[in-house]
Formats: structure tokens, C-alpha cells, sequence
């Protein structure tokens, strides 16, 4: 039976990607290139899972005059999906990509925050969980929910989900989400480095949740109470796009793990999908081949 995945999307953009071979700040700029793809957090962990041949549902709080369009993409590219209707529109963000530097491509983001969730929409959120985890392997909170939000939310999620969580994720929304126990807490260095002094003690509160902070192409950490795991990303180069990387190995963790790979093995897989996708133009699309090809280089 092929696993399932469900993908909390709560903040989904539309990315803007331009490209520009000399980029002046400061000065009119023409791209050369521009693309438009759906994105945010959760719904580029959700294309990455698809890609990966996990069936994948991505619940995505959005809603506005550009609903249709977005569902029109997830149709396209075949990620299912439950919206929750926020009545806001779905935000854009743009990436510019600046080819000034020869074979370096310098990546600028330009983000647009979420309007605010109701109250309404975010208990909706929470019982569409309760009930779509029921027929989920895992579930993935993918990214921060819009500043306003209450710190809580994250944790009363995972405290109903019928099926382990994992949370890419920082901030409140993650340390409090600790208290529920979610089978893994990812984030990257800097992200890290933040919030480190607040998390408790993983022999305490966290329990038995695994640790897992990355580091773009440096070495990644994979811990759990007194383990700690040295992981080392696969040397990439004609690097295209390293926006939806993390969310890339997010998904390419997940779908190792409900497929059964232990821990280790499925955090490898992640850094491997994660580097394949920074060949790509669009945020957490990879090609599965290569992401193969790229784990036996995965240095553990």
C-alpha cells in the first residue's frame, strides 16, 4: 500500500522568480528570465514527497481572488490538496537571481508575510488534521505560521494528530510544539542558533523527539538524547535555485521514513533531495534519479 503524507500548508505564496545576468540595486533592472510557480513551505515539501512517489495531500489555508489559480497549479503538477478558506488572498514572494558573479549565483528573497489566520480558520485547521491524519502515515508542519499567530498552535495540532508529526519549523510555534512530543523538530543552523538556549533538554520535554539541524551544503546534525549524528550533503555543482531546498529534504526525509528507512538513513536521503532540488528552477522540484544518485554521496 503506497504511504501518505499529509502537508500543513499555512502559509502558501505564489514565487516570483527572476533572473537577472547583471543585477544593480539601486538602478532599473530587466530580467532575463522570469517564472511564477506556487510555493511556501508546506506546499514545496508537498511537490518534493509527490516527486519522490509519495501520495501527499497538502492542507493549505488560503483563499481570495487567486484560490482557483492556485488550485489550477497543485492540479497540474498532481499534489493533492484540502483548502481551508481564509477569504485573504495568497501571497506572492519574489526571488532574484543575480548572475553577476560568473558562475556564482547570488539569491536575493523578497518576502511577503500571511495575513493573519481567524479563529475560526485555525480551528478548522485543527480538526481537518484530526480527521485527514486518520487516513495519513505522517504529518508535516512545514514553516511558521503568520506572526500573529498564537504560540499554541502548532502543539494543539500535534496533540491530534492519529499519526506522528514532524515539524520544520522555529520560534514559540516550535518550542511549545515541543511539549507534544512530535517524532522530529528540524531547522537550519541559523535558525539554531536563535532559539537553542530554549529548548529544553531532549531527555526532558522533548522526549523522544530527533533533532536535526542543517546546514545548507556544510555538515548537518541529527541528534536524539545522548546520539548525535554527523551528516555530511553531497558536493553539487550548477547550483540553478537554492530556494525549497530545505523544504526538498523535509520531504525527502519524510518519505524515507514512513517507507521505513531508520532515522539516520531517511535524514541522508532528505540532504540528498535537498541538493537535487538546487538544480531546479522551482522551489522543492527535484529529479528523483539524481536525488538517488546524490544520497550514495551523503557522508554519515
Amino acid at each position: 500500500m503506497t504511504k501518505r503524507i499529509l502537508c500543513i500548508a499555512a502559509t502558501p505564496a505564489f514565487q516570483q522568480i527572476m533572473t537577472f545576468p547583471h543585477y544593480r540595486p539601486g538602478s532599473v533592472n530587466r530580467a532575463a528570465d522570469t517564472r511564477v510557480t506556487i510555493a511556501g513551505k508546506g506546499v514545496n515539501t508537498a511537490r518534493a514527497a509527490t516527486l519522490l512517489g509519495c501520495r501527499t495531500t497538502a492542507l493549505i489555508c488560503a483563499g481570495g481572488y487567486n484560490r482557483g489559480r492556485l488550485e489550477a497549479s497543485l492540479d497540474r503538477e498532481n499534489i493533492g490538496y484540502r483548502i481551508i478558506d481564509t477569504g485573504s488572498p495568497v501571497r506572492t514572494c519574489i526571488t532574484i537571481r543575480d548572475e553577476t558573479s560568473g558562475g556564482t549565483v547570488n539569491m536575493t528573497e523578497l518576502v511577503e508575510e500571511s495575513l493573519p489566520l481567524s479563529q475560526d480558520v485555525m480551528e478548522a485547521l485543527i480538526e481537518a488534521v484530526r480527521t485527514e491524519s486518520r487516513q495519513a502515515d505522517l504529518v508535516l508542519l512545514c514553516g511558521n505560521p503568520p506572526p500573529e499567530t498564537p504560540h499554541d498552535l502548532y502543539r494543539r495540532v500535534t496533540e491530534v494528530s492519529a499519526v506522528p508529526v514532524m515539524i520544520d519549523a522555529r520560534g514559540p510555534w516550535a518550542l511549545e510544539a515541543l511539549a507534544a512530543r512530535p517524532l522530529l523538530l528540524k531547522m537550519n543552523r541559523e535558525e539554531w542558533e536563535d532559539m537553542k538556549d530554549a529548548v529544553p533538554s531532549p531527555s526532558a520535554d522533548a522526549g523522544d523527539t530527533w533533532l536535526f539541524i542543517t546546514d545548507g551544503p556544510s555538515v548537518a546534525l541529527l541528534s536524539r538524547g545522548d546520539t548525535c549524528i554527523r551528516l555530511t550533503p553531497p558536493v553539487v555543482t550548477d547550483v540553478v535555485n537554492t530556494v525549497g531546498c530545505g523544504d526538498a529534504t523535509t520531504g525527502g526525509l519524510a518519505v524515507a521514513w514512513v517507507e521505513g528507512r531508520p532515522m539516520p538513513e531517511a535524514a541522508a536521503r532528505g540532504l540528498a533531495a535537498g541538493s537535487a532540488s538546487a538544480l531546479t528552477h522551482d522551489p522543492g522540484r527535484l529529479d528523483p534519479a539524481r536525488a538517488q544518485d546524490l544520497f550514495a554521496q551523503v557522508r554519515v
